[in-house]
């Protein structure tokens, strides 16, 4: 909690970074990472901001979201198709940043994550580019996983839109909360580009969504 606040009180007082003075759109961009960046001294210290704009270029990939008419429930086997697609990516350039929370239930996720991507299909003719943790960040090397957090609230503004996996546990987490907060700040605090998709065990269950 002492964290959370902290990191609360230092997003809601950086607006100033971007609008003190008159500035291109893309000098205002480069503000807004800036800060985005220097937010994060809050939780390590030992990150400046330029380096953490250093780490976002390096780390910032991208996976597509394809869904395949076969595909069974296994979210491992999903997991490993996601991954299977992984590349580099630019910022500005990714449908979605995927938010959750790693307490929630993984079956779940992949239930309405896929359900999400074949809707997106349908109306944009494409599947989706998703930042999505598990599979964009090199599980296997311990300094890629450190490296990648310290970069997180520039990799959350590089993507279009925010799409929350709302589970019981979502709003307890600290990193779903600086995730939250950089997408709207990055948005100037417009909700236009946010998904919430509740993990609902039945669609439509009215009793469900309310608990």
């Amino acid at each position: 909690p002492a964290n959370r606040d902290q990191i609360r009180r230092h997003m809601a007082s950086s607006t100033g970074w971007f609008c003190t003075s008159p500035a291109s759109k893309e000098e205002s961009f480069e503000r807004q990472h800036y800060a985005l960046a220097a937010s994060l001294c809050t939780l390590r210290r030992s990150v400046q901001p330029e380096a953490a704009l250093q780490l976002a270029k390096r780390h910032f990939s991208c996976c597509t979201l394809k869904v395949e008419p076969q595909g069974g429930g296994d979210p491992a086997q999903h997991l490993r198709e996601l991954r299977a697609t992984r590349r580099r990516a630019e910022f500005g350039r990714v449908d979605a940043f995927v938010s959750h929370s790693q307490h929630d239930d993984d079956v779940l996720k992949w239930l309405w994550m896929r359900e999400w991507a074949g809707d997106f299909h349908e109306i944009e003719g494409q599947w989706p580019t998703v930042w999505f943790d598990r599979a964009c960040i090199d599980q296997t090397k311990v300094v890629h996983i450190e490296e990648s957090i310290s970069a997180l609230p520039l990799i959350v503004a590089g993507c279009n839109r925010l799409l929350v996996l709302a589970g019981p546990t979502y709003t307890s987490r600290l990193w779903t909360l600086v995730e939250m907060l950089a997408f709207l700040w990055s948005q100037q605090g417009s909700m236009d580009m946010v998904e919430v998709v509740p993990l609902l065990l039945e669609y439509g269950n009215a009793e469900e969504e309310k608990g």
